[in-house]
């Protein structure tokens, strides 16, 4: 797929997500929305900074890291086994 093509394929994805998930996304707890991130990370086996510079650009990436780290979450760290016991054993039988 061409850089251009690519460009719109994810701005018109992001835009119908957005839809489908905005008001959902914005009721979650700051708990809630650490282990939704962690569970993306996991999966994924990419810190979600990648993530968002991939899709969305460095800007956009810097500035949800900026925001992350006011609360408390790094997004560059990524995900790490044995960080979070209580969280890991949670995710291993969510699995």
């Amino acid at each position: 797929m061409s850089k251009g093509k690519r460009r719109r394929h994810i701005r018109r994805e992001h835009k119908e997500l957005k839809e489908d998930f905005k008001e959902q996304m914005k009721n979650l707890s700051k708990t809630e929305g650490k282990v939704l991130i962690k569970m993306i990370e996991r999966q994924l086996d990419k810190p979600f900074y990648d993530l968002v510079k991939e899709t969305r650009g460095g800007t956009t990436a810097t500035y949800w890291n900026t925001l992350g780290k006011m609360y408390g979450y790094d997004l560059k760290k990524g995900y790490q086994l044995g960080t979070e016991p209580l969280l890991d054993d949670a995710l291993l039988d969510y699995d």
